[in-house]
């Protein structure tokens, strides 16, 4: 998927079929949009899937820029235009957005969007602005998307993810909650105990619950599993008297080749095991690693 983030300069060659929308988390209902506008496309036989979407300047998202493009690629998208956290085109008014973007310079046929997309400057666009702008501009709107009689919502997901509800949270996404980042070294405390770990950076706004996961590690920001499964500890280190650290993501492998471990970016949490604690010694510290393994061997071995 070809990403374009020169908003001012774009001028596409070809007509699309635009989806545009926030995206964060890109669950069930984000892909019903971008389903929708794979749809229009193949309809129309010609033209590619264009996602309109934006960088993402908050905390504790579901998804980082990265991994939402990567999911929106698997999911059919040829090309997509991601719009800064700021700039011009926050002063856009909604007629701007419509005329001198979507149709002059992205050329879109047909926009696809969820029911509640706003848009322009102080976001007074709405589906009835998009509806009134005539032309030949296709509206498609996807309905809300419901499990188990909840509307579906980022907020609602980030919330389950923060209470350790990742089952549920999984429903709504379509898939596993999964982080990903680059590795760095830690302090080599869980080496030196005799439990080494994998330690991940992770972008600054990414959600993180905290506590004890089993966890399944990913290849890459698509959360592509790897068949290999640990134990993920996300957390302030908290030892004796020791000051409390930054909060660390790190993963202890339960069985893998370690010339292996290189391809791995992040990891799928499958289940909470337990909050965050406070150890009085390196020695309970070691003690309770060890019964957090032998659970999440369990809990894997039975799953399977």
């Amino acid at each position: 998927m070809k990403v374009i983030r020169d908003y001012k300069n774009l001028s596409l060659s070809r007509p699309v079929s635009a989806a545009a929308g926030f995206f964060d988390g890109f669950h069930l209902g984000h892909r019903k949009v971008t389903e929708i506008a794979v749809d229009a496309a193949r309809s129309r036989g010609e033209g590619q899937v264009c996602a309109v979407t934006f960088e993402q300047p908050e905390r504790g998202l579901i998804t980082t820029t990265g991994e939402k493009l990567s999911l929106m690629s698997r999911a059919g998208v040829d090309l997509a235009v991601v719009f800064p956290p700021d700039g011009e085109w926050m002063e856009w008014t909604p007629e701007e957005f419509i005329n001198g973007f979507l149709r002059s310079r992205v050329r879109a046929y047909s926009i696809s969007v969820g029911p509640d997309f706003r848009f322009g400057k102080d976001r007074r666009g709405d589906l009835g602005t998009l509806r009134k702008s005539g032309g030949s501009l296709e509206v498609r709107v996807a309905e809300m998307a419901e499990i188990d009689g909840r509307k579906i919502s980022s907020s609602l997901i980030k919330d389950l993810i923060k209470k350790g509800e990742l089952k549920e949270a999984e429903k709504m996404l379509g898939r596993k909650f999964y982080f990903t980042g680059s590795r760095v070294r830690g302090r080599g405390l869980g080496g030196r105990i005799g439990y080494p770990t994998l330690n991940f950076d992770v972008e600054e706004g990414k959600l993180l619950p905290r506590g004890v996961f089993s966890c399944e590690m990913v290849t890459d920001l698509s959360g592509a599993p790897a068949g290999v499964y640990g134990a993920c500890f996300i957390g302030e280190v908290s030892v004796g008297e020791s000051p409390r650290r930054k909060v660390s993501v790190e993963v202890h492998l339960l069985d893998c080749d370690k010339n292996s471990e290189e391809r791995f970016c992040g990891a799928v949490l499958l289940g909470k095991i337990r909050d965050p604690e406070r150890f009085s010694s390196v020695g309970s510290l070691r003690a309770r690693i060890s019964s957090d393994i032998e659970k999440i061997r369990f809990d894997i071995q039975n799953s399977e």
